[in-house]
């Protein structure tokens, strides 16, 4: 999570990370305390079952470039989920970034993406919200 202020939304991306088989979530620097209230009410207990770790973006981009993660990142410019030309699937050690509705993803993590996916949507929205969009990233990832 880069740059997530709003803890509702944290919480909701911790409950569904546990959902969908993530065993880790990283929050940069600017993102809320993860440990706040409203993030830990929100989680239902999920927070008690991840590895949370805080990280400056060089070190999340340090850990994916040493563990030979792929860095996938939401953007609203990236390609459709659902697109033919890429199957997320097949990558067994991922980075999912999601940034926040305001600023989106830092431009250093931004221009280090292996990968940039959008969730596909009507045009009669602008955009969807960060916790609805990563869930839905993440239940795609499950397997």
């Amino acid at each position: 999570m880069d740059n997530i202020s709003d803890p509702g939304n944290v919480g909701t991306l911790l409950r569904s990370a546990q959902a969908f088989g993530f065993d880790a979530v990283m929050l940069t620097n600017y993102s809320v305390d993860p440990y706040n209230p409203k993030v830990v009410r929100s989680s239902a207990g999920s927070i008690f079952g991840l590895t949370i770790i805080t990280a400056t973006t060089d070190e999340i981009l340090r850990f994916k470039k040493y563990d030979r993660f792929k860095l996938i990142v939401a953007d609203i410019r990236g390609i459709d989920l659902h697109s033919r030309k890429i199957n997320i699937k097949n990558y067994s050690r991922i980075v999912l970034v999601l940034g926040s509705e305001a600023k989106g993803i830092s431009d250093n993590i931004l221009s280090k993406a292996d990968i940039k996916i959008k969730v596909g949507h009507s045009d009669k929205v602008e955009s969807l919200n960060v916790a609805v969009a990563g869930s839905i990233i993440m239940k795609e990832l499950y397997k």
